[in-house]
């Protein structure tokens, strides 16, 4: 990271910022990751917080977590992903009332959260599915459960 600048003139921006903070998270280095955000981040920035929150509530990172949802309630959430993420936190933290509150502020915003999906291609078709969405062909539905079998 550091040679970007020094050997390439390259100049770090948001993104390669936010590629190291997921390293480093995903390597379980949480508090670095955030040390890391604190030094480099000139403007707060809610995805990588987020990205943060997620990997302190995996890997049971309660205090910096807690830091983490102060900061990201104080920057006003607009994405409904965003509250839904608190909301994850704060019930994993036993904070009941944090967690209805998450829920009340994305409602008062009339922000609402879209339904998970996922896409695959099969001979060359795309099929999108949808959480709790059964209108699929049976030859859909048995690839799927011949793919659930080979992955496991």
């Amino acid at each position: 990271f550091s040679s970007m600048g020094r050997d390439f003139g390259v100049e770090p921006n948001h993104e390669h910022l936010a590629c190291v903070v997921d390293l480093l998270c995903r390597a379980k280095r949480v508090e670095e990751a955030f040390e890391f955000y604190k030094d480099k981040f000139t403007k707060p920035s809610i995805d990588v917080l987020g990205i943060i929150l997620d990997a302190c509530r995996v890997n049971g990172k309660t205090e910096v977590e807690d830091v983490i949802c102060r900061d990201m309630m104080e920057l006003k959430p607009v994405n409904a992903g965003h509250y839904v993420r608190l909301a994850h936190s704060f019930a994993a933290m036993k904070r009941w009332d944090d967690v209805s509150e998450s829920w009340n502020q994305m409602r008062s915003l009339g922000l609402k959260k879209l339904p998970g999906w996922s896409k695959i291609e099969v001979n060359g078709r795309a099929t999108t599915f949808f959480m709790n969405h059964t209108s699929h062909s049976d030859e859909t539905v048995s690839v799927l459960k011949l793919l659930s079998k080979e992955t496991k």
